[in-house]
C-alpha cells in the first residue's frame, strides 16, 4: 500500500497512540524454549527509541504492545521503556485496540500501529498509519503505509520511531538532549 511521503508525514502528525506487536517486531521473531520459558532477544537500539520517546513526549503520546504469545517477561520489560500497557496471549488484538482507544477518547486515526503477520491484519487494516519490518508477511507488507528497510528485532522499530519523530518535528529535540543541550537522558 505505500503512502507517499507527504500524506504519511500529515497522517503521523496526527498520531496519539502507537501499539507493536512483540513477536517479529520487537524480537525477530524467534523462539526458544527453555525449560518452560522463551526467553526474548531485544534490539538495544528499539528499546532506546521507545525509552528515549516515552521520555519525550510523556502522556502525550501512549504505547501499547500486543503479543499473541504468552510471555511472562513482557511487563517487566515495558516498564523498564515506559510502555504503558501491554498483552499477552492475545488472539484478538482488534478488540484490545478498540478498547485501549475507547479509554482513552482516541480513534483510529490516531492510531499507528506496528505488526507482521496475519494475527496484526485487522489493527492495520483499521490504524491511520500502518507499518512493519522488511520481513512481515506478504499480507502485511501489501497494507503498511510504511516498511522499514529493516528485519523485526534488528532495528526495525527504531526506524519506524524515528520517522514518526521526525514527521512531528521532535527528532532534533531528542537528539539535542543526548547531546546533553536539551537535558539529561
Amino acid at each position: 500500500m505505500k503512502t507517499e511521503k507527504k500524506q504519511l508525514t500529515e497522517k503521523l502528525k496526527k498520531i496519539r497512540a502507537i501499539f507493536m506487536d512483540v513477536d517479529g517486531v520487537l524480537t525477530d521473531g524467534s523462539a526458544i524454549f527453555i525449560n518452560g520459558t522463551t526467553p526474548k532477544v531485544w534490539n538495544v537500539r528499539d528499546r532506546l527509541a521507545i525509552k528515549a520517546m516515552k521520555g519525550l513526549l510523556g502522556d502525550d503520546l501512549a504505547v501499547i504492545w500486543i503479543t499473541g504469545r504468552p510471555c511472562t517477561e513482557l511487563k517487566d520489560r515495558a516498564s523498564e521503556l515506559g510502555v504503558d500497557r501491554t498483552y499477552s496471549n492475545i488472539s484478538n488484538k482488534y478488540q484490545i485496540m478498540e478498547a485501549e482507544l475507547s479509554v482513552r477518547g482516541l480513534s483510529f486515526e490516531e492510531a499507528l500501529y506496528i505488526g507482521d503477520d496475519l494475527i496484526d491484519l485487522r489493527c492495520m487494516e483499521a490504524s491511520g498509519v500502518s507499518c512493519a519490518p522488511k520481513d512481515a508477511a506478504a499480507e502485511v507488507l501489501a497494507v503498511a503505509d510504511y516498511i522499514s528497510d529493516k528485519p523485526g528485532g534488528k532495528g526495525a522499530v527504531r526506524d519506524i520511531l524515528e520517522l514518526f519523530l521526525k514527521a512531528i518535528d521532535r527528532w532534533d529535540d531528542l537528539v539535542e538532549k543526548f547531546r546533553g543541550v536539551g537535558g539529561s537522558n
